[in-house]
């Protein structure tokens, strides 16, 4: 009885974040909608708990995004809208943890934890990493050929986004080790080294197959369709994968391979 009075309670503490997060332009609309419902299924897929470590890497985000915000807008690598991350965004972070949630729930396989942790350092750390990337003094490096390439480029890694990145990894890691979700050790291992695989194929992946575009206009290297209210040029990649597809396929390949390594170990 008390277990269901919280959930409702939380419920509606999500409902009066979603009116916060819409006004505040984090998210849009859209992105709100599919934000609640992946929370609410966390909640009752994993608990609480589970719920608090989705709330970390949506605020870390968050902040992080927002962080020398000018800044990275004149040189125009900031996020789009502001900062604000459509429903795409959202849904491309955020499906992987919700199945993998709702599968717990419904299996109830301790294994199955890992992932959703996994498929949420992944997410954390690749956008952390990316937005401190950013603010690097230093040229980033293409991850195929290590040769120095133009900043915004996908696939670019810097030394600082990448510490980062592995760093914002093995706080996800350790906070749902002390939020108890899961405490065992070998699992967790998995989950750090499934994370690292994860950012890894978003960078390769990014510098591969993701678009990546010229504006006419500015002449700045772009992975939006339209820049300065025009079509840009193709440069490398394919039009129909852009960075949503990547996030998406990185996160799901990075969550499994982290039940791969504990099958591979055990």
């Amino acid at each position: 009885m008390i277990i269901e009075y919280l959930n409702i309670v939380t419920i509606l503490i999500l409902i009066v974040l979603a009116i916060l997060v819409i006004k505040l332009k984090i998210l849009d609309v859209y992105g709100c909608l599919i934000a609640s419902f992946i929370g609410i299924t966390v909640l009752f897929g994993i608990g609480l708990n589970g719920l608090i470590l989705l709330f970390v890497f949506f605020f870390s985000t968050y902040v992080l995004t927002r962080f020398r915000y000018h800044e990275k807008r004149k040189t125009g690598l900031a996020q789009s809208k502001g900062g604000t991350r459509a429903w795409t965004n959202v849904l491309a972070n955020g499906i992987i943890t919700s199945l993998f949630a709702l599968s717990y729930y419904f299996l109830n396989l301790e294994i199955l934890l890992i992932p959703f942790i996994t498929s949420i350092s992944i997410a954390t750390g690749d956008t952390i990493s990316t937005e401190i990337g950013l603010l690097s003094k230093h040229k980033p490096r293409l991850i195929t050929t290590f040769k120095k390439v133009e900043s915004g480029r996908s696939g670019a890694i810097t030394f600082l986004g990448t510490i980062s990145g592995i760093l914002s990894i093995c706080s996800i890691i350790l906070l749902a080790y002390f939020l108890n979700i899961n405490q065992n050790y070998i699992y967790l291992l998995a989950a750090g080294i499934g994370g690292m695989i994860g950012i890894t194929i978003d960078s390769y992946f990014g510098a591969t197959i993701q678009a990546n575009y010229i504006c006419r206009s500015c002449n700045q290297l772009t992975e939006s369709k339209i820049h300065h209210h025009r079509y840009t040029n193709l440069k490398n990649g394919h039009a129909y994968i852009d960075n949503n597809i990547v996030n998406l396929f990185s996160i799901f390949i990075g969550a499994c391979s982290s039940v791969f390594l504990i099958y591979l170990i055990i």
